[in-house]
């Protein structure tokens, strides 16, 4: 498979499945388990439904939808990263796939996740992709997306990130009951947060009692929900169209 620029800069990443080692008190880990958090919650109970993680990288997240009682089937282009997911959660299946031609029969899944992979793609893979998910999800069945909105830079391995706007009109076409979320408030208040927590948390010290005050009872509360148009990153539930009897 031809990588893309982008996708070759999360290749070199791939070196290490950095996913399984991010500390959840960090300043990494608190926005990492932030939306990973929420995406599951608005997913709601994962017990025994058919799971899909498209672009589930080295499979960490489709690990804790397994824990979650998910049955849990996680996909990526990254042979590098496949082999991982395997190595490192024997339960879930994993299996190298191009998310725009997935194997699997129509109406395969209960909940589809599409966690910070939007953004790598271009408008082009973006509609392939969203109209394959569409066709193996259920009808009312939920897809879940997590993606950067353009309060954060563009960094080297992403093509674009996203208004509330331009977000929801992607899945219109595919998708209806479009709900979508704010995660990692970007407002006075939020950066109010990030400006304390360097109190205690920097390259000369780190108080870790204090960092997980700061991550368990503030962040979670105050900061990791937000409004969509003051926030870092956005989190879509789109559900299927039921089908007519």
């Amino acid at each position: 498979m031809n990588l893309s620029a982008s996708q070759q800069v999360q290749e070199h990443e791939y070196e290490f499945p950095y996913h399984w080692f991010i500390r959840k008190h960090t300043r990494k880990g608190v926005v990492f388990y932030g939306y990973w958090n929420r995406a599951m919650c608005l997913a709601g109970d994962l017990k025994d439904k058919m799971v899909l993680d498209a672009g589930c990288g080295d499979g960490y997240f489709a690990h804790l939808l397994r824990l979650a009682g998910g049955d849990v089937t996680g996909v990526d282009y990254s042979a590098r990263s496949i082999a991982f997911a395997k190595l490192l959660d024997e339960t879930a299946h994993f299996e190298v796939a191009n998310i725009a031609k997935l194997s699997f029969p129509d109406g395969s899944f209960d909940v589809v996740f599409l966690i910070e992979v939007l953004e790598h793609l271009t408008p082009e893979e973006r509609d392939l992709i969203l109209k394959e998910l569409s066709r193996v999800l259920k009808p009312g069945g939920k897809l879940i997306v997590s993606a950067p909105s353009t309060r954060m830079k563009v960094i080297e391995k992403h093509e674009e990130h996203f208004t509330p706007a331009s977000f929801e009109t992607l899945f219109r076409k595919y998708f209806k009951n479009i709900q979508i979320y704010g995660q990692d408030r970007d407002d006075v208040i939020g950066r109010f947060f990030w400006l304390t927590w360097k109190l205690w948390d920097n390259r000369l010290w780190r108080i870790k009692p204090l960092a997980v005050f700061w991550t368990e009872k503030i962040y979670s509360r105050f900061i990791n929900t937000a409004q969509p148009l003051q926030a870092k990153r956005l989190i879509g539930v789109f559900e299927k169209e039921k089908s007519v009897a």
